[in-house]
């Protein structure tokens, strides 16, 4: 057993767990006998394929080697909750912290959640706040195009010049 485990140190132990990976926390807690060896080159294989398996594969012995490999992250799971949930002061937080894991996922995932009346609002003055866009774009878009526009002048300018500096050399423009 990890020192950290021994000392009664779960805080530091599950923090440390948490942020490096399953093998990790079974090696806190003495359970290496839940170590697959092959693990990494399983999950490798379900990130890989996902829900099809390779073109020499049935479809039956890919779904059960996906099965096998997350069973065994189930029972390494399984393990790991009584010590960690036995040093547990706070089982209500607990939940909360897992729920709002959640929600930031979801957030991320799908963008943020409105209420209500900031709905009913948007709503109310959708017409204005299309008008401020689309001027906002158009002045952008009049801003980018009056850069474009300088930028063509003075590389004609600077072509122009070239040009007549190449023609005054071939004496094709005279100072008569």
């Amino acid at each position: 057993m990890n020192g950290a485990a021994k000392t009664g140190r779960i805080a530091d132990a599950v923090l440390f767990a948490s942020s490096v990976s399953l093998v990790s926390a079974l090696r806190l807690i003495g359970r290496e006998d839940l170590i697959v060896d092959h693990k990494q080159e399983e999950r490798n294989y379900v990130i890989e394929n996902g829900v099809v398996p390779p073109a020499d594969m049935k479809m039956v012995v890919h779904k059960r080697r996906i099965l096998s490999y997350c069973k065994t992250d189930v029972i390494a799971l399984a393990a790991l909750l009584e010590p960690f949930a036995r040093n547990l002061t706070n089982f209500d937080q607990a939940l909360v912290n897992g729920e709002f894991g959640i929600f930031v996922s979801h957030c991320i995932h799908n963008g943020m959640p409105i209420d209500a009346p900031l709905w009913t609002q948007i709503e109310k003055q959708r017409h204005a706040l299309l008008k401020h866009l689309i001027t906002q774009m158009e002045a952008e878009q009049a801003s980018l195009g009056n850069l474009i526009a300088s930028s063509l002048t003075r590389v004609c300018s600077v072509k122009q010049r070239s040009r007549g500096i190449s023609r005054l050399r071939a004496g094709v423009i005279s100072g008569h």
